[in-house]
């Protein structure tokens, strides 16, 4: 269901057309897609039935949609900066078929390009994962009390790369199964 536009003349138009182009914002990924008027809402014209496209492109710079993690305390990361072997430390807080992201709440110095060598990553049940991580940026919030660390895996094993997969895998079914089902209405 979408909302009907402010401008009368707008309204007319869209209906006549049937479709109309969404741009829009989900969880802060930009996303735009051709949308299908079906009828309107109501008989009072207060929105419009749309069918959704099957697939929605949204651009980003990852090749790897990220998963948000709930309980960070439970999914630690210890590691050390290559160049100065200064330890880093705090939780996983999203993670991708190719990176994760850590909120390190240590003082070190990390920057764009570092290699966090030897890094341990707690997943469920408390299995640890090592491997070497590139960090690809790093946001520091002043209203929040840690900084934000995007990381790419680099030389992961075969069986801890399998064991990431279930993890994300058990992360979005988690995820999906605790959304609230999208309902339709049969007018």
């Amino acid at each position: 269901m979408l909302d009907q536009t402010n401008d009368h003349e707008a309204n007319t138009k869209i209906l006549a057309q049937k479709s109309v182009r969404i741009n829009a914002k989900l969880h802060s990924v930009h996303c735009n897609f051709n949308c299908l008027i079906v009828q309107p809402y109501s008989a009072n014209d207060n929105g419009y039935l749309a069918l959704l496209p099957e697939k929605i492109y949204y651009p980003q710079k990852r090749a790897f949609f990220r998963i948000p993690l709930v309980d960070l305390e439970t999914h630690a990361f210890n590691g050390s900066t290559q160049h100065s072997n200064d330890n880093v430390s705090g939780f996983i807080y999203d993670v991708s078929f190719g990176g994760i992201g850590i909120a390190v709440y240590s003082n070190n110095h990390i920057q764009k390009g570092d290699v966090l060598s030897a890094s341990n990553m707690t997943l469920n049940n408390g299995q640890i994962i090592q491997a070497d991580l590139a960090v690809c940026s790093v946001k520091r919030a002043p209203h929040e009390r840690f900084t934000r660390v995007g990381c790419k895996f680099l030389n992961v094993e075969l069986a801890d790369k399998k064991s990431i997969h279930k993890f994300i895998t058990a992360c979005e079914r988690k995820r999906v199964k605790n959304q609230p089902a999208a309902r339709i209405k049969n007018t």
